[in-house]
């Protein structure tokens, strides 16, 4: 009697999983009317900056413990893990300004991305080849960055339309969608976690120790990461923290907060698509820099994140940047090839 064979499993229907975790905790209703909210709950922009420095920072700090989670527990675990602890801080974000829960709730509330960031990157790109269409992978990383932008779009609207009515549930209908997703991604295969070169796949804390002796050795790297990070504060300070009561402040109406917001998108995805032309128009057979940094970010984002954490200052919360359109991910994820780093020094004199 023959024994059965079981079958591989699918991971085709981790994609459009992905997808609709990143469309739901994207949603975020609470974009265009955040500092609004807390200013009703009677806190003052100094209170409202000094809540965020202390979050983020201890954001950052996380980077390295939830890296560490992803790889012993896998890459769905922790993105769940992180979609619950960001729908229980809606819901504690709700009690009165400065409690314990309400305290709680805000740490939660930036905190819970270190879980997701990274995680979701490397694995879609996992899932791709272990469904062997991993030459796919620019195509439908393409496809989660758009649906994180329009999924952000569609929400700032809807949220600035909804606060008018009862401001409360941006939050506490985002706490829903956060639990919906943390569920929907529990249904994911955990793919294999591989390399594109067929090399032994690194540990969390091996390739985390490699990635700082990369950023130690090598000045451009570490150039990189500071001026990375310095660039990244101001539009979190701007945009985050001031954008709002400045437009509330010359007479928006609450309502009107979510154009703000979508045009302040609108601006970016400019900038982001006249970058990629400059950086396409490099001289013939030139490498570029996303050339060499693009298939180590995959493999190493996590530890990357860490490096910038350790010597820098907290990122914005986009869970995508750092692994897709960053030099220095990259940079500071590959192994320890020289050859490398060399040709990225080239590009960048």
């Amino acid at each position: 009697m023959q024994t059965p064979v079981r079958a591989a499993p699918s991971y085709r229907g981790n994609i459009w999983r992905l997808f609709a975790v990143q469309a739901l905790l994207r949603f975020i209703l609470w974009v265009p009317i955040w500092v609004v909210f807390l200013r009703r709950k009677g806190l003052s922009l100094t209170q409202v900056g000094l809540l965020e420095g202390v979050a983020w920072t201890i954001t950052a700090f996380l980077e390295v413990p939830t890296g560490a989670i992803a790889d012993r527990w896998g890459r769905k675990a922790s993105i769940a893990v992180g979609a619950s602890l960001y729908g229980l801080a809606m819901f504690l974000i709700l009690a009165e300004a400065l409690s314990p829960a309400f305290l709680l709730g805000y740490a939660l509330w930036n905190s819970s991305t270190a879980f997701v960031s990274g995680a979701d990157s490397a694995l879609l790109y996992d899932s791709l080849k272990a469904d062997g269409r991993a030459a796919q992978a620019a195509k439908q990383s393409g496809r989660y960055a758009a649906i994180n932008q329009a999924s952000q779009g569609i929400a700032s609207l809807v949220g600035a339309a909804i606060a008018t009515i009862d401001i409360n549930l941006c939050f506490s209908i985002c706490g829903f969608l956060a639990l919906a997703a943390a569920a929907l991604v529990l249904t994911i295969h955990e793919p294999p976690r591989t390399t594109e070169d067929g090399e032994e796949y690194l540990g969390y804390w091996r390739n985390l120790k490699t990635a700082v002796r990369i950023a130690a050795r090598r000045p451009v790297v570490r150039a990189l990461v500071l001026l990375s990070a310095t660039i990244a504060t101001v539009p979190l300070v701007v945009y985050y923290v001031l954008l709002q009561p400045y437009s509330v402040g010359v007479g928006l109406p609450l309502a009107a907060l979510g154009i703000v917001v979508i045009g302040v998108q609108l601006s970016t995805v400019v900038a982001s698509g006249a970058g990629r032309l400059h950086r396409g128009n490099r001289p013939p057979g030139g490498p570029s820099v996303d050339s060499i940094a693009r298939p180590h970010a995959r493999r190493g984002a996590r530890s990357s994140a860490s490096v910038a954490a350790a010597v820098s200052a907290p990122q914005p919360p986009d869970p995508q940047w750092a692994a897709r359109d960053d030099p220095v991910a990259g940079c500071a994820a590959v192994r320890a090839r020289a050859r490398d780093c060399d040709a990225v020094d080239a590009c960048i004199r």
